[in-house]
């Protein structure tokens, strides 16, 4: 359509597209098919982007997305006279809303700077939700591989029979059900890293312990809500751990770059360099590259723990940026660490009470400890033929991870497996009954090889293999400005 013929239009009927329109690609089309259209758009964007923003969030989740909504934008991990200081005062108050009838439910402001940042939010978790589905997919099916190759011709051939590829792939499109579940974890946490972030607080809220988060927000919610949430925890930490690794992989390649270059000029001069020219790697937990060290390791469950408190509208723009910007990032954040989920979720139960913290004793428990050889249970559908609630434990959880009792520890192994898959947030329809059942069952018995990316971070540290290189002073200095810590005033 040619755009003069939107000038001709009344403004009513061209107010009246902007607010059916669906996609937000198309109101942009729209906005800039005229200078009609943008005077139009222009009187009342608020309105109409708060309209679209109606019908994209989910409608049992849009008093709980106000709720984040608010919370991002009326509280601040950094002092600011314009928003609300992350007091104790202030977040039980927004708690007391939270978790209170629903008549004190929350309600988005009609002004353009809310309806911005909702927007915003909107936009980092349902391009996260994106991410985290394609990822749960390329777990499946690595899974799936490994245990065909591990199964006879006759095995593998009743397994895939009906399996993978039909109704329990992940590359199905995701229910109306997972996708609110997904959607809702998005938003708790979001809510609880903002609350609950470790670092740049008053001091008062920054020794908030890991027993006073769960009491103060976790403990409102049963297992598998809090399984949500830790799900899309582990997502952004491997976001994070994915980045820490390239850097802790780049400043290992540029040191033996270092020394080689080193190496070919001492051997072309013909006077050799006086000994206090040249350093070694020794105790490079006292300096600006302690990230590299081995003592470092010791707190990086902390590091990456905290790093993801920063919540899914940062993390989203963290994970868009060029190597350069995320690895400044990281080197800012190089000594935030802090309580957060990986200490909030008790690890035993004793006496019927959460005990937190790690434990050598075996924990008495109030639940039935979970046993890896008992018979899975086959998926059980919802009665009726109704559809599944969101409001209920799915069966995914059901089957593979509730019986485990209680809340389940980050730093798992095996349950860090189950939610690469994202089982917490699986229909019944999904499960299946083929190679990706059997895939899953392998993890549950702890047939498998856990994944090193999971909590806490392991294998070695970069200074493990530099320790015997010696360099030029000058370039570790540089190394020093290239990769050292970032201190912030």
């Amino acid at each position: 359509m040619a755009p003069n013929i939107f000038s001709k239009l009344p403004k009513e009927l061209i107010s009246l597209i902007f607010k059916a329109m669906d996609s937000t690609k198309d109101l942009l089309n729209l906005i800039l098919a005229s200078r009609h259209c943008q005077k139009i758009f222009a009187e009342a964007p608020n309105i109409v982007l708060l309209r679209r923003l109606k019908s994209a969030v989910p409608p049992l989740l849009w008093s709980e997305f106000c709720a984040a909504n608010f919370v991002l934008s009326n509280f601040h991990p950094v002092t600011d006279p314009n928003l609300l200081d992350a007091d104790e005062e202030n977040m039980d108050a927004f708690l007391e809303r939270y978790f209170g009838p629903p008549d004190a439910a929350f309600e988005l402001p009609r002004s353009m700077e809310s309806v911005a940042a909702a927007h915003k939010l909107h936009c980092a978790i349902s391009s996260s939700i994106v991410d985290l589905t394609q990822k749960m997919a390329l777990e499946a099916h690595r899974l799936c591989g490994s245990i065909d190759d591990d199964s006879d011709d006759s095995d593998q051939e009743s397994q895939t029979e009906g399996g993978l590829c039909d109704e329990a792939s992940l590359e199905n499109k995701f229910s109306e059900t997972e996708q609110v579940r997904l959607y809702r974890a998005f938003l708790r946490f979001e809510i609880y890293a903002r609350l609950f972030r470790p670092a740049h607080r008053d001091r008062e809220v920054q020794d908030y312990q890991g027993e006073t988060q769960f009491r103060k927000f976790l403990s409102h919610f049963a297992p598998w809500e809090v399984e949500e949430i830790t799900t899309v925890h582990q997502y952004l930490a491997d976001t994070v751990e994915s980045s820490l690794e390239e850097m802790d992989r780049d400043f290992e390649a540029e040191v033996r770059r270092l020394a080689a270059k080193a190496a070919r000029e001492k051997a072309m001069r013909q006077t050799p360099a006086p000994a206090y020219a040249w350093t070694n790697f020794a105790q490079m937990d006292a300096t600006p590259l302690v990230q590299f060290s081995n003592e470092h390791r010791w707190v990086s469950i902390g590091l990456v723990s905290s790093i993801t408190a920063s919540g899914i509208v940062y993390l989203s723009a963290f994970a868009r940026s060029d190597k350069t910007a995320r690895f400044t990032c990281l080197r800012r954040r190089n000594d935030t660490w802090g309580p957060f989920l990986t200490d909030a979720l008790p690890s035993h139960y004793v006496g019927g009470k959460p005990v937190f913290g790690f434990s050598t004793t075996p924990p008495r428990r109030r639940f039935v400890p979970f046993n890896p050889f008992r018979e899975v249970p086959a998926p059980v559908g919802p009665p009726d033929g109704s559809p599944e609630s969101p409001t209920a434990p799915n069966q995914g959880y059901v089957c593979h991870m509730g019986r485990a009792g209680g809340y389940l520890q980050v730093a798992d192994l095996k349950w860090a497996q189950l939610r690469q898959l994202g089982c917490v947030f699986w229909d019944a329809a999904r499960l299946g009954t083929g190679v990706l059942r059997e895939a899953i069952c392998e993890v549950e018995r702890g047939n498998y090889v856990p994944r090193v990316a999971a909590f806490p971070r392991m294998g070695r540290a970069p200074e493990s293999a530099i320790n015997h290189i010696r360099l030029p002073v000058g370039d570790y200095w540089r190394l020093e400005q290239e990769f050292g810590a970032l201190r912030t005033v």
